[in-house]
């Protein structure tokens, strides 16, 4: 699931990229710690708005462009950190990952607007 953060580091990632700019050269002009400016860049730290303001301001762009919900959400990556060496093994671990990508198809489907429509019909 995408919360606002990660919406927010992706779309100051985009105009990062449109504008030319570096993540060094923002770290210079943030006057922030790296490890920071990396975590609010990869969505797992919130960008406060005085943060927001300066890139806005090292970019040349408005703020309202880093609230903007991307048509296409990124895919969900899968990161697995180990060796699965036998058959059964291999076999569970497949099964997790159906269970995993059934999980996140219908949490999609679980916005308010999709159950109205489904509690209409059924009340009909």
């Amino acid at each position: 699931m995408t919360d606002i953060n990660e919406i927010v580091a992706l779309n100051v990632r985009k105009q990062l990229k449109l504008a030319g700019k570096k993540q060094g050269e923002l770290v210079a002009v943030l006057k922030e710690p790296k490890r920071n400016i990396l975590r609010m860049l990869s969505g797992a730290q919130e960008i406060p708005l005085c943060v927001l303001s300066k890139i806005s301001n090292f970019c040349n762009t408005s703020l309202d462009v880093f609230y903007v919900e991307p048509k296409q959400v990124p895919a969900v990556h899968k990161a697995f950190m180990g060796q699965i060496s036998s058959p059964k093994g291999k076999e569970s671990y497949e099964m997790i990952q159906k269970l995993s990508d059934m999980y996140l198809f219908h949490n999609q489907y679980q916005t308010s607007e999709f159950t109205n429509l489904i509690n209409k019909h059924w009340n009909e």
